[in-house]
């Protein structure tokens, strides 16, 4: 899949493109990547697969927050994020290792 590229003035811009639903094209500034959204309303009840996703993500940022919480943990995970180039964020480094964790 291609990603898109804005032009300065499409950086943060947000609006409706119906009347339930709303796009959005946002940037992110900590590591430059940038995205679009979509929200509305959905047309489809959540699935039971679904479910089990949110509580497994529900469960991951809890821990994400108990590690940077806690110096020691944060210090081990800041050491193993250094060794690492796959991640940009430590927070996102922290919540793929607690995630695989759950689904392992």
């Amino acid at each position: 899949m291609a990603k898109p590229t804005y032009e300065a003035c499409f950086m943060d811009m947000c609006g409706k493109i119906g009347k339930r639903s709303k796009i959005i094209f946002a940037h992110r500034s900590d590591n430059g990547t940038q995205y679009t959204q979509l929200q509305g309303e959905r047309s489809v009840p959540v699935t039971e697969a679904e479910r089990s996703k949110r509580e497994k993500f529900k469960q991951t940022i809890a821990k994400v927050k108990a590690v940077m919480l806690d110096s020691e943990q944060l210090a081990a995970a800041t050491e193993r994020f250094k060794q690492q180039k796959k991640y940009t964020t430590l927070r996102g480094f922290i919540f793929a290792e607690e995630y695989a964790k759950l689904t392992a």
